[in-house]
């Protein structure tokens, strides 16, 4: 990715603090969302200049939509936010939020879920896609599966940019009923901007966890999420593509974990590379539970023995820079009056610490690279009845 100035980024943050004696320093606290209308669900990309955009649910006159807004490395703060409104009335979760995605044109998806509840099924939903050339007006929503039967859930997306410059999808798919499970579908945009039709990748998926689509160093296009083993264990698998989402290898379990759970943990899996393979962070309660690593130096092909990370930390994020990974999750502490959730981080081979306070609740934290030691951490936090997006600026 291009490297955004360090000069501006280090030493422009008002009251920076040391964290601890390993040279990790944090920014104040910003704000980036008005704190007189809930928001919710942040997610982090970048437009097609690396440049990092963040996209976030308010909730608006009784509606939902979506809001997003760039970072300004002249002010080192988020810029003014941008609304899309043919997302008003969207449906969200902590663990399937809508999502963008920027194409090397500048071309940019939003893709975002509709609620359809039916007789037959409560959970029942529709996935829809519009594209911008210029962000200032929007196609008409399409659909983004190729079934478009009523009564079926379709959920717990991702999205990213493609070896070939395209634009990948995959998601979870309730169409084949009989399975004790969902679908995990993939598909990609074409030359004329829309997505072609969908194809089955994997069976049997837990329903309600996040997927994560992530193209390495090397262009394979890899994929991992929660599959259903033997009808009742939840472990990650893995699985990937060498030829730009034409084929996928078959799913390969990470670690024999043998979580069985009737039940639906809500919690995903997240990738990084570098050269020592493409690490696997993820959260399990079979065999002991937390937060967990794993790593594969040969394509999925075989993995090495999990690591524990953190015994109470959930909703794992990784990503990697200066060839080590960086880390954040959230994890519940006791207070003497409540419970507060707070946001971890950890720099590869480095011990857990922590950057937000006990002053409010603190979770489902995303992070980005500003350059190769500078980092953005959004969150969603929370007082009482009133919820907002912060974000802080990590150095090392």
């Amino acid at each position: 990715m291009a490297i955004i100035s360090l000069g501006l980024i280090l030493f422009s943050c008002s009251n920076e603090v040391d964290l601890n004696q390993n040279g990790i320093r944090l920014s104040e606290k910003f704000i980036l969302s008005d704190k007189n209308v809930r928001a919710k669900n942040p997610y982090l990309t970048q437009d097609q200049n690396d440049v990092p955009v963040v996209s976030w649910v308010e909730d608006q006159d009784g509606n939902t939509i979506l809001n997003y807004a760039r970072f300004d490395i002249e002010s080192n703060t988020f810029g003014e936010p941008n609304s899309i409104e043919l997302t008003r009335g969207l449906a969200t979760h902590h663990e399937s939020m809508p999502k963008m995605a920027f194409k090397t044109d500048g071309t940019v998806y939003v893709v975002y879920q509709r609620k359809e509840a039916s007789a037959s099924n409560r959970f029942a939903s529709r996935l829809f896609y519009s594209f911008s050339k210029d962000e200032k007006f929007w196609s008409a929503p399409r659909q983004l599966h190729s079934d478009t039967s009523e009564g079926i859930g379709r959920s717990f997306f991702d999205l990213s940019v493609l070896p070939d410059g395209e634009i990948g999808a995959i998601w979870l798919d309730g169409k084949k009923r009989s399975r004790n499970g969902s679908t995990l579908m993939f598909s990609k945009t074409k030359a004329d901007f829309t997505f072609q039709k969908d194809i089955e990748i994997g069976q049997k998926t837990c329903q309600c966890c996040r997927t994560d689509i992530y193209v390495d160093n090397n262009s394979v296009i890899n994929v991992a999420f929660r599959d259903i083993i033997n009808d009742s264990i939840r472990d990650m698998v893995h699985l990937y593509s060498k030829d730009n989402g034409v084929t996928f290898s078959e799913p390969r379990r990470i670690s024999e974990d043998n979580w069985i759970i009737n039940g639906c943990p809500h919690t995903g899996p997240s990738m990084a590379f570098n050269d020592e393979g493409l690490h696997f962070y993820w959260y399990t309660e079979g065999g002991g539970e937390g937060v967990y690593k794993t790593i594969s130096s040969d394509v999925g092909a075989s993995f090495q023995k999990r690591t524990m990370i953190n015994p109470h930390g959930r909703h794992p994020q990784v990503i990697s820079a200066a060839d080590k990974t960086i880390l954040v999750w959230d994890e519940t502490f006791k207070t003497d009056s409540t419970y507060i959730d707070r946001i971890g981080i950890k720099f590869e081979n480095e011990p857990n610490e922590y950057i937000s306070s006990f002053e409010n609740n603190a979770d489902h934290p995303v992070l980005t690279e500003l350059n190769e030691k500078t980092f953005l951490v959004v969150w969603t936090e929370s007082m009482g009845r009133k919820q907002w997006i912060s974000y802080k600026i990590v150095s090392k």
